[in-house]
């Protein structure tokens, strides 16, 4: 009896920590908002942003986003630590190297527990102060990640952030002191999908510039 509780309770150990070891694959929709307090700020750039829906794919390290409706695209694959862009009018792919850091990589880190509530999920709060930059990220294990798939992502702190994080955020809050802008980008729906390898592939229709 003690023998076959050992082996139940081992079993049990042994699927959690498959569960916990996991990263999410799958999609997240998140619906981004941009506004700002200056009177003289242009509304037409934040009516680009604002209520637009748009979709993350993620899987085993490589990532892509677009909005809903728009041809355009953003995709990042891990192999190759690259970021490649296309804009909805354009058939011109830009690429960019993941390894150089385009945001301040110094600055003040601070982690709250149980801040807000996302999809039913209690979230904490990594704040990155910078001198021009506020970011705030909120996370939970619902969208669980292995910081090594990122760990070479250095463009826009994405290492830095997954690493504390080790999940993928439900909501950022980016505020851009010296434009006085706030970008807001939250989760509206999580699936999880087993993804074709496909979807992260770039068309042989579209040219690559460096």
């Amino acid at each position: 009896m003690h023998f076959d509780k050992l082996k139940i309770l081992t079993l049990i150990l042994g699927l959690t920590g498959q569960l916990v070891a996991q990263s999410f694959e799958g999609r997240i929709r998140y619906q981004n908002t941009c506004q700002s307090s200056d009177p003289n700020f242009k509304k037409e750039y934040c009516d680009l942003i604002t209520d637009s829906i748009q979709d993350y794919y993620f899987k085993k390290g490589n990532y892509k986003y677009q909005s809903i409706g728009v041809e355009g695209w953003t995709l990042y694959l891990k192999k190759q630590n690259t970021i490649y862009a296309k804009t909805k009018k354009s058939k011109t792919v830009f690429a960019n190297k993941a390894n150089k850091q385009t945001a301040p990589e110094t600055g003040e880190i601070q982690i709250n527990r149980n801040v807000i509530t996302i999809l039913g999920y209690p979230c904490d709060e990594l704040i990155l102060t910078t001198p021009n930059r506020i970011q705030k990220y909120y996370y939970h294990s619902r969208t669980s990640l292995k910081p090594r798939y990122l760990k070479k992502h250095k463009y826009g702190n994405v290492n830095q952030i997954i690493k504390r994080t080790r999940a993928i955020p439900l909501k950022t809050i980016w505020i851009l002191k010296d434009q006085n802008i706030e970008l807001i980008s939250q989760a509206i729906e999580i699936e999880n999908l087993e993804l074709n390898d496909s979807l992260f592939t770039i068309p042989n229709t579209v040219e690559i510039q460096n």
